[in-house]
């Protein structure tokens, strides 16, 4: 189970530098691409996840995807033989989408009740005004990360419904 941004960074590729003779510089070649184990890439979409958690970074339009030249989003053949795709997944408790479905509707609620999430939203919006102040970014790591609390009450979440 993944919880967290809608989505990581989405680099997908390995670079290398190369220097260059004569101190011309260097140049940088991409010379290998990342695929997941069921084939698919992480370029420009990322490892997306089960359960999002509001954050302060997840209103940026940042990411590979918006980098100059990334490369594509792009599929390969599975890793993970065909008789694992077809059989159904489940837990103790029944299916794995509904074990997922449990959690994320527990998460959900957490977070629409907790007073700190709402805070945190309406400080993304004014975001912008204060994005080079850094006595801000100075207080905000040293808040308490109600994120990685709700990454917790998933986890035990995780462990009732799994006995």
């Amino acid at each position: 189970v993944v919880a967290g941004d809608s989505s990581t960074y989405g680099k997908g590729s390995v670079q290398t530098m190369i220097n260059l003779p004569n101190d011309l510089g260097a140049i940088k070649v991409t010379n290998a691409l990342y695929y997941t184990a069921g084939g698919a890439s992480t370029q420009k979409k990322g490892v997306p996840v089960d359960i999002v958690i509001p954050s302060a970074t997840e209103e940026f339009k940042s990411g590979e995807a918006t980098a100059d030249y990334a490369l594509d989003w792009s599929v390969i053949s599975s890793a993970i033989p065909k008789i694992a795709l077809s059989e159904d997944i489940s837990t103790r408790n029944g299916t794995l989408e509904a074990f997922l479905k449990d959690i994320t509707e527990n998460s959900k609620k957490r977070i629409e009740a907790n007073p700190k999430f709402k805070e945190l939203a309406d400080k993304n919006k004014k975001k912008d005004e204060a994005a080079d102040d850094e006595d801000t970014k100075e207080n905000q790591i040293k808040k308490d990360d109600i994120i990685l609390d709700e990454a917790i009450f998933i986890l035990k979440d995780i462990k009732v419904l799994t006995k």
